[in-house]
């Protein structure tokens, strides 16, 4: 299998799997390289940019707080357009030197580089980059700097650099500061926006050490604080002072007696506070009182790998092939610094490219594909995420009001306050035109709310959530769904009319005065699966708490009966064949233009199509999967119940059709495309399906997307693809008693090990090559009720059962001694298409 991890570009620089290393310096690709290393801890985030540069066209230190957002109105195409965007706060890094202080500060742009490596250690959540540079006097220096965010500490960063002169002596001037004077400005689609967020307050010299800055947000009015101090704690230093460039920036400088083949070490700690905080003060105090308690690198260091290593110890994911292992760990690791144990209480929710400009730091859908990974390792984490929607719930009943309909409307884009962050034109680079966006209308994004409350509930049982908090979610959000719904009397079906599915290819029917499509078919399952949970949810509730649900929201019989009428009745289109329609009237659109089915651009193809003069919306072509995220979402036999409800057959066949046509037609323009189709193929072809998974894997640390992650990772991406080994190769599925198993595994997957949290129960899942090895932990509470293959037994607290990878003739399931605890109870689906 090709992970697109090669050595000396992108590889492990050990033999286990926990290093990702860059050998040489590419000025380039250096902006991507700076995403890929960025280090966070939930709350505080900067990109692995060089401290020895300032932004230009090859770098980029952008460091992020989570939820800082800021709007500015910019004057594009004739239009004032309202932004909201996640701020690019001062940049700590800012720490270089000079010989003999003279000439220019130390740049990776102004030195000739012998030598460069630059690697990620997973492991402990630290960047190393060692380098050995010759100066234009062809004086030879080597470099070593250590950095981390501190997972131990939510506000404090740290670097360590060690300078060694190889062949030189003299004096040596150091300068260290935070620079306030940054904007938004990786992407460069955003060129005609408003950048400048920031007003700086205040610059402060700090007693004994250290220098602070102060910042201020131009319209949401938030402030934030960095302090920052710098030791020399191996060498001599000779002299120190504070000096304020401009307004926007304070440094201390440092002089330093170099010595030839003496290291000199120096420690520079960061502190980030913000008046996001909790249990604080004043962010400028805050920041310089922590800076001042901060411990030495060593201490921060030993630390912060200790709570890594609480972090990877509570995910128990292992990896017996070497080609997953590493990229799989990367994968983890950005979700894990996106979201951590320090944000749990904030008012955030998960960004589609983690903490970063890309999308301008907005919420999307993207926890449909992180929410399986903590729901079984990090569960407080999701109920943590889910209040960032429940705070949002009065704003998304305002939107439903607003626009004629009941319940509750959640916006596509959201940021700070839940309202509609979706732009109202995107740009085309290659034409340099802009268009309306009508994504905004991607309506599902209500469906797949209620879908992670309810899959949580199911993974973790927490009643007090579901009763104080997530019914009434899933009961507004259904009532959207019912007053959304227009009646067709003739057929006794109803339709949801002008949305946006998934694939954003498809906004508007050719020659429509108004945006939207008719009965996608992703969004028209999903609203009926919402309505089936609103009819149920109350059942599990205390009773006290169902009659006060009632009597809160007005809750009345007619209104049961009426979303069970819609749930039975709505209508879905299929192709004369059987195949499911992505929506009503997509099979009559136009073929793509030979050359170009045959040749796909490297350009996203509307952007193609839009530039020779044709529409996409004219095109049978998607951009990502749609209505193969049913597939994703539920197992086989799950959709067919739910298409059987509402009148449909749908059988192998149809499924299988299905698929194929949608993987010929879809161009997979989205990072979720490719992992979205393998977990769907995993069903019909699991070679197929492995072929994809590997594809998908060069998301961000490949060339499958060249230059994309510069922005920020791709994060639902790198959590669907754990959750599709656990949800589509192994088959996990959660009920209120049970774990089911169907595992459909590819043979070069390899063993591995999954440790779930599972309810009261904790397991751990072995794969080897023949079995599953399932063992529960002596602290679990209760027994388990286990069907792997078909096959049911009981999985008692400190018992381990076996389960035998073999045909269904010959299917079993083992105790540790080798004795049958259970009978088939229906064929086997761990077959190889």
């Amino acid at each position: 299998m090709n992970s697109g991890v090669e050595p000396q570009t992108v590889g492990t620089g050990s033999d286990d799997g926990w290093r990702v290393v860059f050998g040489d310096y590419d000025p380039k690709t250096e902006t991507q390289r700076e995403a890929l290393f960025t280090l966070g801890n939930g709350v505080f985030t900067t990109r692995g940019a060089s401290p020895f540069d300032e932004a230009s066209e090859f770098h980029y230190p952008g460091t992020y707080r989570a939820g800082f957002y800021n709007r500015l109105t910019s004057h594009v195409e004739g239009q004032d357009l309202d932004d909201e965007s996640l701020v690019n706060l001062p940049n700590w890094l800012s720490l270089t030197f000079r010989a003999d202080g003279e000439g220019d500060w130390f740049s990776l742009e102004n030195a000739e580089i012998l030598d460069y490596r630059h690697e990620l250690d997973l492991r402990c959540g630290i960047t190393l980059r060692r380098l050995t540079v010759r100066d234009a006097k062809g004086r030879t220096t080597e470099l070593q700097e250590e950095r981390l965010v501190s997972m131990a500490s939510a506000h404090l960063a740290a670097m360590r650099l060690r300078i060694v002169p190889v062949d030189w002596s003299g004096r040596l001037e150091i300068r260290s500061g935070i620079q306030g004077g940054v904007i938004n400005d990786i992407v460069g689609r955003y060129a005609p926006f408003e950048k400048r967020h920031l007003d700086v307050l205040d610059l402060v010299e700090l007693d004994p050490e250290g220098v602070a800055l102060c910042v201020r947000a131009t319209r949401s009015r938030r402030e934030a604080a960095f302090a920052a101090r710098l030791r020399v704690v191996k060498g001599e230093e000779t002299g120190r002072h504070s000096e304020k460039t401009d307004e926007t920036s304070i440094f201390e400088m440092i002089d330093c007696a170099a010595k030839a083949g003496e290291p000199l070490v120096l420690e520079k700690v960061a502190a980030l506070h913000s008046s996001l905080d909790t249990a604080s003060f004043e962010p400028l105090e805050a920041a310089s009182l922590a800076i001042r308690r901060a411990g030495d690198f060593a201490a921060m260091l030993d630390a912060h790998v200790t709570a890594w290593g609480e972090l990877w110890r509570r995910s128990g994911l292992h990896f017996g092939n070497p080609a997953l292992s590493t990229v799989l760990r990367f994968n983890a690791f950005h979700v894990l610094q996106t979201i951590s144990p320090h944000s749990e209480g904030l008012d955030i929710g998960i960004p589609a490219r983690g903490w970063q400009e890309a999308y301008r730091g907005h919420i999307f859908w993207d926890d449909l594909f992180i929410f399986p990974f903590l729901d079984f390792r990090f569960p407080t984490l999701t109920r943590s995420l889910l209040l960032y929607r429940f705070n949002r719930l009065d704003e998304a009943r305002e939107r439903a009001t607003e626009a004629g309909y009941r319940g509750a409307m959640f916006p596509w884009r959201s940021a700070s306050s839940g309202r509609e962050e979706t732009r109202l034109l995107q740009f085309n680079p290659l034409t340099g035109e802009w268009t309306r966006d009508y994504t905004y209308l991607q309506r599902h994004i209500g469906a797949g709310i209620a879908f992670n409350i309810w899959r949580y509930f199911e993974a973790t049982g927490d009643l007090h959530f579901l009763s104080e908090k997530g019914a009434e979610m899933i009961i507004e959000i259904a009532r959207f769904w019912a007053s959304f719904a227009t009646y067709d009397e003739k057929d006794d079906r109803f339709d949801l009319l002008g949305v946006v599915g998934p694939d954003e290819y498809h906004t508007v029917y050719p020659g429509a005065d108004e945006p939207g499509i008719d009965n996608n078919a992703y969004t028209n399952v999903m609203a009926v699966w919402t309505l089936c949970r609103a009819l149920e949810v109350l059942d599990h509730l205390p009773e006290n708490r169902r009659q006060e649900l009632r009597r809160k929201l007005d809750l009345r019989d007619e209104e049961f009966e009426l979303w069970e009428r819609i749930s039975t009745r709505m209508r879905l289109a299929f192709h004369d064949d059987g195949i499911l329609s992505q929506f009503q009237g997509f099979e009559k659109l136009r073929s793509l233009p030979e050359d170009m089915e045959n040749d796909p651009p490297s350009q996203r193809i509307d952007w193609v199509l839009q530039q020779r003069g044709e529409n996409v919306q004219e095109f049978r072509v998607c951009k990502q999967a749609d209505a193969v995220m049913l597939f994703w979402i539920f197992p086989a036999d799950e959709l067919r119940e739910i298409l059987k409800r509402l009148g449909y057959g749908f059988d192998e066949d149809q499924l299988r059709r299905t698929i194929e046509y949608y993987l010929d037609c879809t161009q997979h323009d989205s990072s979720l495309s490719r992992v979205v189709f393998a977990g769907a193929l995993a069903q019909i072809s699991v070679a197929r399906s492995w072929e994809l998974y590997g594809k998908a894997l060069q998301t961000d640390l490949g060339e499958l997307m060249p230059g994309s992650a510069r922005e920020g990772i791709h994060l639902g991406a790198a959590a669907g693809a754990l959750g599709l080994l656990f949800r589509h190769y192994l088959g996990i599925r959660v009920t209120e008693n049970a774990v089911c198993f169907e595992p459909r595994l590819p043979p070069d997957l390899g063993a591995m090990r999954f440790d779930l949290q599972l309810r009261s129960h904790l397991i751990a899942i072995e794969v080897g090559s023949d079995a599953l090895h399932i063992r529960s932990d002596i602290v679990s509470s209760a027994d388990l009720q286990v069907h792997c293959g078909g096959i049911q037994s009981t999985l008692r607290p400190g018992d381990e059962i076996r389960c035998a990878l073999v045909g269904p003739d010959d299917a079993a399931c083992l105790d540790r001694d080798g004795r049958s605890i259970g009978k088939p109870s229906e064929p086997r689906r761990h077959t190889e298409a």
